[in-house]
């Protein structure tokens, strides 16, 4: 029985590993994306994998599959290399199956620091959340904030030019290097609403 697929980032996510799923084959993602007000309207993933990353969606869309039809077993979960690693980098929870299975990876690698991103908190037990797993909230709307999920710990929310001018938004979120600026990694740091211009 083959592990769970871990990728090998690029670009600001270059030296964090992470475990995906296929937007392109998950309602939600589909639904969202349809939106022009979500910032899933502007899927950098579905663009990535219907050109350059084409050949991603085979094993993205198993291990989605893989990790939303029940429990896995300890044979399939992934050893984790790099001392960060983001859950859902691409694509987001199918169903809280998956949630389920990929706290039980944080749990086999106690060792490593999590960040899990999603617009989908009702599929989270947060009270099973393993300690070395930050919980990010993925605001739906650009220019938006959502609201802190109870028993999460950052809010992510994307702004537009516009929405940094009249808000006066603090963009907290500008490392080229996710590894060396971690802010979304730290429950620690104090910070709880991270905001990324654009791109």
């Amino acid at each position: 029985m083959s592990k769970i697929k871990v990728s090998a980032m690029t670009g600001k996510l270059k030296e964090v590993s992470a475990i995906n799923s296929s937007p392109l084959d998950n309602p939600f993602c589909i639904a969202m994306a349809k939106d022009p007000s979500n910032i899933c309207s502007k899927c950098y993933s579905q663009k990535m994998l219907k050109g350059l990353r084409k050949n991603c969606r085979p094993s993205w869309t198993e291990t989605g599959r893989r990790l939303s039809s029940a429990p896995i077993t300890p044979e399939e979960i992934p050893t984790i290399k790099t001392e960060l690693c983001r859950f859902s980098a691409h694509g987001d929870l199918i169903n809280s199956i998956h949630s389920d299975n990929l706290f039980r990876i944080a749990e086999a690698n106690p060792e490593k620091k999590f960040g899990f991103w999603t617009k989908r908190p009702e599929l989270v037990n947060t009270l099973a959340c393993p300690s070395n797993v930050v919980l990010v909230y993925s605001s739906y709307k650009i220019n938006e904030r959502g609201e802190l999920p109870k028993g999460f710990h950052k809010v992510f929310t994307v702004y537009n030019q516009s929405g940094i001018d009249s808000e006066s938004v603090d963009i907290n979120c500008g490392a080229k290097n996710c590894n060396t600026c971690r802010l979304c990694y730290d429950k620690t740091n104090g910070v709880v609403f991270v905001n990324e211009k654009i791109k």
